[in-house]
């Protein structure tokens, strides 16, 4: 990719030329990890992976539907739940993940509307804390 800049103050140098490499290497690398999730879904049957993604898409509308303060609560929750995580030994890592699971499949039976109401009490649940 080649970039020209002008500048319009100095006469004497009409443009810089500026070269820049296009590594498809890198690119890759950057995008390689959306490969996993075809992995994800293999064991799957048709209909249960789109009905695993018709859940993924109500998460995605309901966390959409929240106020962006909401939001905004609820991630910085789950970024310090994930620095906290890693202080646990493996025991309690497990029975953490265990838990954590066990919410999200109830979080999964909610209509959109119960998700949308559950996350706003969430976030101001955490707020309070």
């Amino acid at each position: 990719m080649t970039i020209y800049i002008v500048d319009a103050g100095d006469a004497n140098v009409p443009h810089v030329k500026v070269t820049k490499d296009f590594d498809k290497a890198t690119h890759h690398q950057k995008w390689s990890d959306y490969k996993g999730m075809k992995g994800h879904y293999a064991d799957m049957t048709p209909e249960e992976r789109e009905a695993k993604i018709a859940q993924f898409k109500e998460m995605k509308e309901a966390f959409s539907a929240l106020s962006e303060d909401d939001r905004e609560t609820i991630m910085a929750h789950f970024k310090e739940m994930k620095t906290q995580f890693v202080d646990l030994s493996e025991e309690e890592r497990t029975a953490k993940h265990a838990e954590k699971k066990t919410m999200m499949e109830e979080f999964m039976q909610l209509t959109l509307d119960e998700k949308i109401e559950y996350l706003t009490e969430f976030a101001n649940s955490v707020r309070s804390n």
